[in-house]
């Protein structure tokens, strides 16, 4: 069976990687995460400024100068489609997470959640 793995952030699925023998589908699922929450933990990064570049047999997906992962025909395999496909796909699944991963952290998001958290916390010593 082919191995794959998830790449997530804040617990939610952005897409699943394969692996080869030299880079297991697990570390190649962290790597690609890392790299989207470095882009997306610089806020003077736009979100939809991740685009598409075409290389001899894969499909790189860049964000400014940094690469966030590469796209093989044995990736668009797996998913039954075409590289091209695939990547414009991962791109908009990637910059939907850049704002998720922004949004979350925004100092309202975060207002909120020690709001909820102060509530929680006297709620459970009444």
């Amino acid at each position: 069976m082919l191995e794959t793995a998830p790449v997530e952030i804040d617990g939610q699925l952005l897409f699943k990687v394969r692996g080869v023998s030299s880079f297991p589908a697990e570390q190649r699922a962290e790597a690609i995460r890392g790299r989207i929450e470095k882009v997306a933990a610089n806020l003077s990064f736009p979100s939809d400024g991740s685009s598409i570049e075409v290389v001899e047999n894969v499909t790189i997906i860049v964000a400014g100068e940094d690469t966030l992962m590469i796209v093989s025909e044995a990736d668009a395999r797996l998913e039954l489609t075409s590289r091209d496909r695939l990547a414009a796909l991962q791109v908009i699944r990637i910059q939907r997470a850049i704002d998720e991963y922004r949004q979350s952290r925004s100092s309202g998001a975060l207002r909120r959640a020690g709001l909820y958290g102060l509530g929680a916390t006297a709620c459970s010593r009444s």
